[in-house]
């Protein structure tokens, strides 16, 4: 489903590329919840939730260890 990028880290490109397989993920993973049960609304906020919670834990991860990683959300090269 999703495949390896394409452009250099820290270029607007793979940003963009980045997005774009972002979106599709979610529209495919949308699309399957749907199909079972789940509303168009219920499963793109249980992915931002989940999603908030895996960045909340990255966070604190990241302000334990005596050095922020190059990969922290707050040092993004795209940004």
């Amino acid at each position: 489903m999703i495949d390896p990028p394409n452009q250099l880290p820290g270029t607007l490109e793979r940003k963009v590329e980045l997005e774009q397989t972002v979106e599709y993920a979610i529209q495919v993973l949308v699309e399957e919840a749907c199909l079972l049960g789940w509303t168009p609304a219920e499963f793109p906020t249980a992915i931002a939730d989940a999603t908030n919670v895996r960045l909340s834990a990255i966070e604190e991860e990241v302000n334990f260890k005596p050095e922020a990683s190059e990969h922290s959300r707050t040092s993004y090269p795209t940004d």
